[in-house]
């Protein structure tokens, strides 16, 4: 999404002198980069509102990228690189995630997540290391994709009692989201909040450093 400020700028350059004109590009480059990073720490602080706990990992995801005279255009942008960040696109845009060659873990009843609602890192990894207690697949005697996952071997032969099962998480081919994140409303909220202030302040000490 762009949004521009252009319209104002042409209103405010009208009449002005040739100094004052010469110093516009300088000061529309320290608006848009004062405004990128005001609407970067809007999107931190509003994002716990809309996502549920988001760790400072994902909330470092939120970037910013400075204009300069030359290319009068600043970026409020997520760095979703790492696809531990990847959720973010989704929740900004919805969409279904499915990635290639690769199942994804999904939380069952039985998952102890972590404090962010997560299921914890090197989880799989860290359960599957106990094979005794731990194993991948579908169980004998159960069919179909539902059955499919992670699954703990619990109880014991203790007083004639039998081994149980319980599904610790599941396997799924995709995950679907649904849009919940506001990030272009809340870009564009700052920009219209702040502009025309911010703008003011810059041209204002441009001009005293006009030569």
């Amino acid at each position: 999404m762009e949004i521009s400020i252009s319209d104002n700028i042409k209103k405010i350059s009208r009449g002005l002198s040739k100094k004052a004109k010469r110093q516009l590009p300088f000061a529309i480059s320290q608006t848009l980069n004062k405004l990128a990073f005001e609407a970067q720490k809007q999107e931190k602080k509003q994002a716990p509102k809309y996502l549920h706990k988001p760790t400072p990992f994902t909330l470092s995801g939120f970037r910013y990228k400075k204009s300069n005279k030359r290319n009068l255009t600043s970026l409020v942008y997520v760095d979703a690189g790492d696809r531990r960040r990847a959720y973010l696109k989704f929740a900004i845009v919805g969409g279904e995630s499915k990635p290639k060659n690769r199942v994804l873990l999904h939380p069952t009843a039985n998952t102890k997540l972590n404090k962010y609602g997560n299921i914890p890192r090197n989880y799989l990894k860290d359960k599957l290391a106990n094979k005794t207690k731990f194993f991948k697949g579908t169980p004998k005697g159960m069919q179909g994709k539902d059955n499919y996952g992670l699954w703990e071997r619990h109880g014991g032969k203790r007083g004639g009692q039998k081994q149980r099962l319980r599904m610790m998480a599941t396997f799924v081919d995709s995950r679907r989201y649904s849009p919940k994140f506001p990030f272009y409303r809340i870009t564009e909220g700052v920009v219209k909040a702040k502009a025309n202030t911010i703008f003011n302040e810059e041209f204002n000490k441009a001009m005293k450093t006009a030569r």
